[in-house]
């Protein structure tokens, strides 16, 4: 038959073993319609636009139900098994159910829940009782990547899951979790075996404090290493640094902080990336102030602190006190004269400069000497080898009281310079003049190097001296390094005796000389 209509009831069918059509087939307008030219098949619809079109205004487009004829309302799809639907699909939401609860959940918004409803703060909610909510296991099966929650937060890790109430993992493996919790935030690592000691790694609690290698900061930022070792050398502050600083990709500067000095002291080396260079360490290199136990200096470097009784800073240029170089110190009220400041070099200290503005320079460069008999070269006793006329001698003292740097040289009489600088230079005590005529002068030349410098003249009528007179000759000479000094007694007339003529011995002549600055 092509194009068959067949009024209803006009068939007994049980009467006809089977029914071949050729062509459309349509029961009522759209009960069934078979479309042979497009293959199609409607139902309530009288074009079908695919192989099977189903259009209906109840609730239910296709139903599949159990014998127990249960209804399953609001369905657009119901597939049903047992009396209850497995999947349902309305305007609304799809909802698949295994034994009556639901398994997943999409919403109208596209929300979906796996578990369990869907929730509006997020496109995935899973909900579960207590085991792992999402796993994801690599090809092998032996790698996870295991989601879940926990009371008071939730976790991610490729080993580490929650079960029953407990942590677990697989001892077999090292783990490296997340935690995610209500009051912090934690990224651990541990070995294979090692369940009972997690490494923190990282912290950050509700506060804002963020914990490297502790699960308890202290502070905003607290670094930790559990295993870090003394640091001798620069490699050593790379292998067992705390904290490394890099401040661009492509130069090797590096800063490294680590213990040192068996735990007493914290290090800081700036250096190269394999730590072996000498590298440099700038503070405040663009301007500002720079302070040690003060929070408001007020120079480039200020170093205040109460100190009594100790150094308050020390440089030095070697690994001990023996080393050159310079000490400052703070010690108690100025009417005790402290030492606030101190050169130390080869052993000893060189210089003071206390409190109430005294300087000691107990190793400056000083020589004075005197006579120790009396006919030594400018003593009284002296043989001049003439008894009248002219005579003179340069002075040659051989005792000394001060000998510092040992600038004198007893043999020629000649104070050295041992480096440049301005000197002083004296001779002092008593002069006998009983060997020169009275009206004859006597004077006191300084010579530098070769070449006269100053002399001191006096007429020895002047003070009609018949014995002894003070005489005081001093002043101040530039010399360079190995510039020498000497000094030399002249009269125009001696007396008629060979002596008698020069300086007392011991504590009643001294000459002097001394470095200034």
């Amino acid at each position: 038959m092509a194009n068959t209509k067949l009024p209803a009831r006009l068939l007994d069918t049980s009467a006809i073993p089977a029914l071949n059509v050729t062509g459309d087939l349509t029961v009522d307008t759209t009960t069934l319609k078979v479309d042979s030219t497009n293959n199609r098949v409607g139902i309530g619809i009288a074009s079908p636009a695919t192989p099977l079109d189903i259009m209906t205004t109840g609730a239910n487009q296709l139903y599949i139900r159990n014998t127990d004829n249960s209804a399953q309302n609001n369905a657009i799809v119901s597939l049903r098994t047992g009396g209850y639907s497995n999947i349902a699909l309305d305007g609304a939401t799809v909802d698949l159910k295994i034994g009556g609860s639901s398994k997943l959940h999409v919403d109208a918004s596209g929300n979906v829940g796996i578990g369990g409803s869907s929730h509006a703060s997020g496109r995935l909610l899973v909900t579960n009782g207590g085991t792992n909510q999402v796993v994801l296991k690599g090809a092998s099966g032996t790698t996870n990547l295991n989601m879940g929650n926990f009371v008071g937060g939730g976790y991610i890790s490729n080993n580490y899951y929650y079960s029953s109430g407990h942590q677990a993992d697989d001892n077999s493996k090292g783990a490296f979790e997340v935690f995610i919790g209500d009051s912090s935030y934690d990224i651990n690592y541990h070995s294979a075996g090692a369940m009972g000691s997690r490494r923190r790694d990282f912290h950050i609690t509700d506060t804002g404090k963020v914990g490297m290698g502790t699960n308890g900061p202290a502070a905003k930022l607290h670094v930790y290493n559990s295993s870090g070792g003394d640091a001798t050398n620069k490699a050593g502050m790379l292998s067992e640094a705390v904290l490394k600083l890099q401040p661009h990709a492509t130069n090797s500067t590096n800063m490294l902080v680590a213990q040192v000095d068996g735990g007493s002291s914290m290090g800081i080396q700036v250096t190269n990336g394999p730590a072996t260079a000498n590298w440099d360490l700038s503070l405040s290199p663009f301007g500002g102030n720079v302070g040690i136990a003060t929070v408001n200096p007020a120079y480039a470097l200020e170093v205040k602190k109460s100190v009594d009784g100790d150094w308050l800073s020390r440089i030095y240029n070697t690994g001990t006190t023996a080393g050159q170089g310079l000490l400052v110190r703070s010690d108690t009220a100025d009417s005790q004269a402290p030492v606030v400041l101190g050169v130390y070099s080869g052993g000893s200290y060189k210089m003071f400069v206390r409190g109430d503005g005294t300087v000691t320079q107990p190793h400056q460069p000083t020589a004075i000497y005197t006579h120790s008999t009396a006919t030594e070269d400018g003593a009284y006793g002296h043989n001049y080898g003439v008894t009248s006329g002219a005579a003179s001698v340069y002075c040659r003292p051989q005792t000394a009281i001060v000998n510092r740097g040992n600038m004198y040289t007893p043999s020629n009489g000649r104070f050295t310079a041992p480096q440049a600088g301005v000197y002083r230079y004296a001779v002092h005590g008593n002069l006998y003049t009983v060997g020169i005529t009275s009206t004859a002068y006597w004077t006191v030349r300084v010579w530098k190097n070769t070449s006269h410098y100053v002399y001191h003249y006096e007429a020895n009528q002047t003070r009609a001296a018949g014995s002894w007179v003070y005489a005081n000759v001093a002043g101040t000479i530039e010399m360079a390094a190995n510039d020498y000094l000497r000094f030399q007694l002249v009269t125009n007339a001696k007396g008629g005796q060979n002596n008698h003529f020069g300086w007392d011995l011991a504590n009643y002549t001294h000459y002097e000389f001394q470095l200034l600055y």
